[in-house]
């Protein structure tokens, strides 16, 4: 009996270790940044005060050039180190193979496309719902895209951060190392929620946090419906491509209220059928061990 409480409260804490890990990995990494910076800027710098160099230092840590490279590194950093922790404690002597898991990998693919079409206008809708109800937090959204060099002028480096190595990085954070803890210490539905609201305390403002959330809690589903992060993986990349890239493309029905909800409504209609096709394709729900 005791073993097994030491063993869940193991499990409890690594539904937080996570988070924690990340501000840690972050907080290292721009420390070892400011030093590569300022020693960037000696090597160059062609006379003044201290103060013109420091000042240099901090206009060249503002960049988005930094920024970017710096969100490359950090992901190959989490990559590495959460493969780490959810290969040794989840799946060790196991052999990966694709779509193990499903009954019927036709179905789970085309499942997983109609779902991420679905959650890209649910997470759109949510989004302006949020934007009409708190201006001022949206403007701060805006603000904090353009810093991150997340808009029109965004680079090579944070192109590959957003579309590969952060799906990669947060999938193996959230829906690898945070639910498996999770579903070892709490029933499904807590645990698919708890690894959801880390996803959305993780992206740190307010707008990206509620629909991340809701992101998140469908990914943590289909993540508990086959264990196999390569479908969350698939799934979070072609979401990052659709939303970074292709969002003005995709059709939005309209600018009345009505339209809205319509749209809204369908969109949801639209996931609980691809839900219902990665369950029917689901050797956990059907009790088929493969």
């Amino acid at each position: 009996m005791n073993q097994n409480s030491s063993n869940k409260g193991k499990y409890v804490a690594w539904v937080i270790m996570p988070l924690i890990i990340t501000f840690i990995i972050q907080i290292a990494l721009y420390i070892i940044g400011f030093q590569g910076v300022t020693a960037y800027v000696m090597a160059h710098f062609k006379g003044g005060s201290l103060q013109d160099l420091f000042q240099k230092c901090l206009d060249t840590m503002d960049s988005h050039t930094f920024y970017s490279i710096f969100q490359v590194s950090y992901a190959i950093v989490a990559i590495i180190i959460f493969g780490c922790i959810y290969k040794k404690m989840f799946k060790a002597d196991q052999k990966y193979k694709p779509f193990s898991t499903s009954l019927n990998p036709s179905m789970t693919i085309c499942g997983t496309v109609i779902l991420t079409l679905a959650l890209q206008y649910i997470c759109i809708y949510i989004l302006l719902s949020l934007i009409v109800a708190f201006p001022n937090l949206y403007i701060e959204y805006v603000e904090l895209l353009k810093e991150a060099g997340l808009d029109s002028s965004i680079n090579i480096f944070m192109a590959i951060y957003a579309v590969v190595l952060g799906p990669i990085c947060e999938e193996f954070i959230f829906r690898g190392v945070t639910l498996s803890a999770g579903l070892k210490a709490f029933p499904a539905p807590i645990a698919i929620i708890l690894q959801a609201l880390m996803f959305g305390l993780y992206h740190q403002n307010a707008i990206q946090g509620c629909y991340t959330f809701v992101f998140g809690l469908a990914l943590g589903y289909v993540m508990y419906l086959y264990d196999d992060l390569l479908i969350t993986i698939l799934i979070h990349v072609v979401y990052n491509i659709l939303g970074t890239f292709l969002s003005g493309l995709l059709p939005m029905g309209g600018d009345s209220v009505v339209n809205f909800f319509a749209w809204m409504l369908g969109s949801l209609i639209v996931a609980y059928f691809a839900i219902v096709l990665l369950r029917r394709a689901s050797a956990k729900v059907n009790n088929v061990k493969l």
